[in-house]
């Protein structure tokens, strides 16, 4: 098992609008406040679909660009936590972060 695909799933430190709910800002009070900003998160990456509904993002792999199922696990406070945790944890942060 060598590439990422073949794994169920991976890590990645990135920069997002955290997700409240399915109904989104539009409809979701919660969810037009937390689109106000992005935060830093380490982000579970799924690369294979199950039946389970979760947010996509792009993830962007060997000069591809790639839409993945997700989970946050965790939000960091500051670019300077997320890449100490990133460095002890041999986690790859998807740049930029601003």
């Amino acid at each position: 098992m060598n590439s990422l695909e073949e794994k169920e799933s991976g890590y990645i430190i990135k920069k997002i609008i955290v997700p409240h709910c399915q109904r989104g800002p539009q409809r979701c009070e919660k969810c037009k406040q937390m689109a106000a900003e992005k935060k830093i998160c380490l982000l579970q990456i799924y690369f294979k679909s199950d039946e389970i509904a979760r947010p996509v993002i792009e993830v962007h792999k060997d000069g591809k660009t790639q839409w993945y199922e997700f989970d946050v696990l965790k939000v960091f406070k500051d670019e300077k936590e997320a890449k100490t945790y990133a460095k002890k944890h041999a986690i790859k942060v998807q740049f930029p972060l601003d």
